[in-house]
């Protein structure tokens, strides 16, 4: 089992992800209780954007071990993309719990309640990421968005200058935009 989970992880770490699907599928079928596999096929099926079948492993895999922070915070994402709010926020409120130093539970809750417009509400767990992880582009980012819902223009400004660092590439940049809280 360890040799195709890290054979699936391989390939799912060099973005093929069908053969990844496919070995993890392989441990699953020796172990329909495996957790790696479980969160991880759970993964892929987020990011193709089949939000229900992630939903699906992911359920799976917190009966095995509800434990694991990072499940809760992917179950987090897929709740979220459903419009399901309330329930994301519990899902990432439960990753926080298990895991206090976790910037990215932190930034995906705080972009959650973004998308339920609750921009005060954010800017408390923007700035929790931030105070995890000093320089983390994508909660500046959401701390400039949040500010300038809420009109503090000159505080937005300084916080997406510092989303936009000069040290950060136009790849680490454009990231920053397209997964913000992802």
């Amino acid at each position: 089992i360890q040799n195709l989970l890290q054979q699936a992880i391989t390939h799912h770490q060099q973005g093929r992800l069908q053969l990844a699907e496919d070995t993890y599928a392989q441990v699953l079928q020796i172990n329909p209780r495996q957790f790696d596999a479980l969160h991880l096929i759970g993964v892929i099926a987020k990011q193709r954007g089949d939000h229900e079948t992630a939903l699906n492993f992911f359920a799976k895999a917190i009966q095995v071990d509800a434990r694991q922070a990072k499940v809760h915070c992917n179950l987090g994402n897929c709740l979220r993309h459903l419009g399901r709010f309330e329930e994301a926020l519990e899902s990432f409120t439960k990753a926080m719990e298990l895991q206090i130093a976790y910037p990215e539970a932190y930034l995906n809750r705080a972009v959650c309640l973004q998308d339920m417009n609750q921009h005060e509400h954010a800017l408390l767990d923007v700035e929790d990421a931030l105070r995890s992880r000093r320089h983390y582009p994508a909660a500046q980012f959401a701390r400039g968005f949040s500010l300038q819902q809420l009109r503090r223009y000159e505080l937005a400004l300084v916080a997406y200058e510092l989303a936009f660092d000069t040290s950060s590439s136009p790849q680490q940049q454009a990231a920053v935009i397209c997964n913000q809280g992802m």
